[in-house]
């Protein structure tokens, strides 16, 4: 119905302005191409064709000439393929392409079981460090994202890799006349390493572009191991791991999961807990406490 409606209003008027020329000569009865019409239209098509045809001539005669001096169209064509080829030495190696939009992303893993509050003197020295390398001149702005998002979207539609209330990202936006981003990266990623042996750094995409290549990972390699034996696979993804690290060129390889956590098991006494007036739906209760060091663990029963 709306194409009808289309062909019996808007259709008709567009004819009318449009190809007023054209129509003249119908009602006249010649017919035919309107080629002295004095429309725009007609003449944008007409004045298209022309430059065309000169484009189509001149190349008509290019491909004559160079069938008739095969011989020097040869040498040309070889030393073209040839400069083509030496390109090869300067173009990039890297499994995806990087883009420099002037953002660094950095991902610190604190020790299993370390306090958000001991969490925010890890990002501080860091943030310290960043400072140390990239010039006042150059940095704009460094921004911490310590602990678990607020809301799970962020989790379920975006890469953010945190898996508890200790980890985080540093944000860090540099000025638009800045030094090459993956130069800071690679300075970076050493000295962080170095100062903190004790946590698990790596650098994730922070443009969008090299996000969308990584699929929604926080890498754009990701080997997974799955199988019913939970320390099985564990023992395979480390094995992994080592095998990967001394692939030349790997940086960042690390285990995403943590199986260390610091863990206090209470089983409740029913019977206690009934006295007291307490009750527990299931039996026993697991409680996790971020304040328990990684070292110790205790079991207590009440």
């Amino acid at each position: 119905m709306a194409s009808y409606l289309l062909s019996r209003t808007i259709m008709p008027n567009l004819v009318h302005y449009l190809l007023k020329p054209e129509v003249e000569l119908y009602r006249k009865g010649e017919g035919g191409d309107p080629a002295e019409a004095d429309g725009w239209n007609w003449k944008l098509h007409h004045g298209f064709n022309r430059y065309f045809q000169r484009f189509r001539d001149r190349y008509e005669s290019t491909l004559e000439w160079s069938l008739d001096h095969r011989a020097p169209f040869l040498i040309g064509f070889g030393i073209l393929v040839a400069g083509s080829m030496c390109l090869v030495f300067f173009i990039g190696q890297d499994f995806f392409p990087t883009v420099d939009s002037g953002q660094i992303r950095s991902h610190i893993q604190p020790p299993s079981g370390t306090r958000i509050e001991e969490s925010e003197k890890y990002f501080a020295l860091a943030d310290a460090e960043i400072r140390q390398v990239i010039p006042a001149t150059e940095l704009d702005m460094i921004l911490d994202n310590i602990g678990m998002p607020a809301s799970g979207i962020n989790l379920a539609f975006g890469d953010n890799p945190v898996i508890g209330n200790s980890d985080g990202d540093i944000l860090v936006s540099l000025k638009p006349d800045h030094a090459p981003t993956e130069g800071y990266s690679q300075v970076l990623r050493e000295r962080l390493q170095r100062k903190f042996p004790d946590c698990t750094i790596y650098f994730e995409a922070a443009n969008i572009t090299n996000q969308i290549l990584n699929f929604g990972l926080p890498a754009p390699m990701d080997l997974q191991v799955g199988g019913r034996d939970a320390a099985a696979n564990y023992k395979i993804a480390q094995n992994l791991m080592r095998k990967v690290a001394a692939i030349p060129g790997a940086v960042d390889v690390h285990i995403h999961q943590i199986v260390d956590y610091p863990q206090v098991q209470v089983h409740v006494d029913r019977s206690k807990a009934d006295q007291l007036g307490l009750r527990s739906a299931t039996s026993p209760i697991v409680f996790s406490f971020r304040s328990v060091p990684a070292a110790k663990r205790r079991r207590t029963n009440g």
